[in-house]
This record gives C-alpha cells, structure tokens and sequence, in this order.
C-alpha cells in the first residue's frame, strides 16, 4: 500500500486501534500518504495509537500526513512528537493539522521542541488552519514562528480563529 486515504469516513477509535494494529504487524514499508481528514472521532485516543502503530511499522518513506479535523487536542499532537524524534517522519513534505480547535499552547510546545531538536529535513508544507485563539495565544504562535524558522519549510499556514 502506497497511498491511504480515509476523507470523512467516520472513523472512530476502534477503527484507527485496528488500522494501528495492521501497521505494526505489516508495516508498510511503502506508505507514502497517509489521510484521515475529517474524521473528528478519531480523537486523542485513537491519534496516540496510530503514533504507536507508526513507530512500530517500518515506514519510514511518509511524505504526506493529513489529519485535518481529526479531533485532535494536546494528547493527539504530543503522540505525534516521538514520530519526529525517532526518525518515522524525515521524508515528510506535508504535514496538515487543521481543524484541531482542541489543540493549546501545551500541545504546541510538546510538537515544536521535537521538531526544534531532531527537525523535519523535507517539510515544505505545514498547515494548522482553525486554531481557537482562547487556547493558542502568541506564546504558542511565536513557538510555532521558531519551529517554522528551525526547519526548511518553504510554505506554511497558521491561521487563528476568534
């Protein structure tokens, strides 16, 4: 499998725990895409898992993560900083993380210090489209600005909601 892609599907936690599962014990050492947009019953819960299950599977070649509206707060975006330390997301050149009104300035410090200490060499992309201003202020943008300016990113997208 090169390319998966699970737009408005309804997902829930039991889905991704198996979706995990199959990562792990297959692998998918040619998983380049991996989309699970719109699918806000994915939540922090299942968000972790699938970090698990990716750090686990020998993939190793994503060059595209889109998990727009996925449900994701502080847990969900924190589960994705061991992908960066450990290497799983080198090759990545899009990274999407939109529509995650949940997420805080705590989520954001979690992800930036892995992306600040091991970087994502390829992202061109980063968007982070929706971020509720109650829970993000210019702390979290201004950590967001020096992971932005610590990496290669050559497009990026944060906008603040009201």
């Amino acid at each position: 499998m090169v390319d998966l892609c699970l737009h408005d599907c309804e997902l829930v936690v039991d889905g991704i725990h198996a979706f995990a599962d199959l990562l792990g014990e297959e692998g998918f050492p040619a998983l380049k895409e991996l989309r699970l947009s719109k699918d806000p019953g994915i939540k922090d819960v299942g968000l972790v898992t699938l970090a698990e299950g990716l750090i686990k599977a020998t993939t190793t070649y994503l060059r595209v993560m889109d998990l727009n509206g996925a449900g994701m707060g502080d847990k969900g975006i924190a589960a994705l900083a061991p992908l960066v330390s450990q290497g799983q997301l080198t090759q990545l050149v899009d990274l999407n993380l939109s529509g995650n009104g949940d997420v805080t300035n705590q989520g954001i410090i979690s992800f930036v210090k892995a992306i600040v200490a091991h970087g994502l060499p390829r992202l061109e992309l980063f968007e982070m489209r929706g971020l509720d201003n109650r829970k993000v202020t210019a702390f979290g943008v201004s950590a967001l600005a020096h992971a932005i300016a610590c990496s290669a990113l050559t497009r990026t997208i944060i906008l603040i909601r009201k």
